[in-house]
């Protein structure tokens, strides 16, 4: 016997389901894909091989040098949104160079905007508002009218296994990183025992000689990236979320209201990798002289990026060495990758464990 009360019932819960379905397809949106950057010449300009067993330290004079050399080929990018977008940046990519855009504002444009919106409220905190005392903030926004220093930098790391990085965040908080990457005139805190785990503290000199700036940043992985993703305009694989923490609990108010910083990282192909770093910082009582100067800072900015991308090669490139087979495919790349492990005991076919490059027990061992 057919019950029409059933069918009503059935009828509804199907139209239902489907009416509930429809946003869902009308807002779905294609997936992104990586710039077109030719992986080919990138391996050629990017995969250089530093001396082995050479963990690097602060303020080599041969970093300057070798930096000084990538500038050459890099480029100060007027607009954020054209870094991927535009023939000549991706040929500064492709060709090793690294891109820089810098912009100090109380008005943002709609891309900035998207910036800022897309990442200054990111958090490992549960509640970042109690826990790390900073205010939510949504750009424009009618009760606080901030400085907002913008920063992007882009460029390509070859012969990493960048995996590992961002599956394992806390290595990027370590002392040997940051000693390792980060440019001349940095100073690395490394009393560590003052700070929290995955925490990290630096003096950068922002006017040298003027205006130093001391900043601690707690180091987490990225959950979702989507957004980040649709803001960039590409496929985004990893990241790395840097939020500015302070020693004392509560904290003393300075002039630094908030800043987030992310490393985002497309893999182009196995071993080669395309980094994205955003910064934002919220300032108050930021002095106009200084404002002025500092929104001028793009040709500086790129030089302490070209120096940091160049460090950075070289660390990764030892310390978290491509995993490939010691046979006919690691013979075919040897003279575009290294590997930091010592291979002489290795069996044809055999991949290393990263537990196993003693470069990575040692930067592990030094937080």
């Amino acid at each position: 016997e057919i019950n029409p009360i059933a069918i009503m019932m059935t009828t509804e819960a199907i139209t239902e389901e489907t009416n509930s379905l429809i946003p869902n397809l009308l807002n779905e949106k294609e997936p992104l894909e990586v710039p077109p950057i030719s992986v080919e010449r990138a391996l050629t300009s990017c995969g250089a091989a530093a001396p082995k067993n050479h963990l690097g330290g602060a303020n080599n004079t041969d970093d300057v040098d070798f930096s000084s050399m990538l500038q050459a080929k890099s480029m100060v990018v007027p607009s954020m949104e054209s870094h991927y977008t535009n023939k000549d940046c991706l040929q500064t990519l492709e060709n090793g160079g690294c891109l820089f855009t810098f912009a100090c504002r109380h008005e943002l444009d709609p891309q900035q905007q998207e910036m800022v919106n897309s990442m200054i409220n990111l958090s490992a905190f549960q509640d970042e508002t109690k826990e790390n005392f900073v205010p939510h903030y949504e750009y424009p926004s009618e009760e606080e009218e901030y400085t907002i220093l913008l920063a992007r930098a882009a460029y390509v790391l070859a012969g990493v296994d960048i995996q590992a990085l961002y599956t394992n965040p806390s290595l990027l908080s370590t002392f040997a990183y940051q000693q390792s990457c980060q440019p001349s005139g940095t100073v690395i805190w490394n009393d560590y025992d003052k700070m929290e785990h995955d925490t990290f503290r630096i003096t950068k000199p922002i006017i040298p000689y003027i205006y130093n700036f001391t900043i601690q940043f707690r180091v987490s992985g990225i959950v979702e990236l989507e957004r980040l993703s649709r803001h960039l305009g590409i496929r985004v694989d990893g990241g790395i979320l840097l939020e500015r923490t302070k020693r004392s609990v509560p904290p003393k108010e300075d002039a630094t209201v908030k800043c987030k910083s992310v490393l985002l990282y497309t893999i182009l192909q196995p071993g080669v990798v395309l980094v994205t770093h955003l910064t934002v910082l919220l300032q108050q009582g930021l002095p106009e002289i200084i404002e002025r100067a500092i929104d001028t800072f793009g040709s500086w900015g790129l030089v302490e990026t070209c120096e940091t991308a160049w460090r950075t090669r070289r660390y990764l490139q030892m310390l978290l060495p491509i995993r490939t087979t010691s046979g006919k495919e690691q013979d075919n790349d040897k003279d575009v990758f290294f590997d930091a492990v010592d291979n002489d005991e290795e069996q044809d076919g055999d991949i290393r464990s990263l537990s196993d490059n003693g470069n990575f027990k040692e930067a592990m061992s030094g937080s």
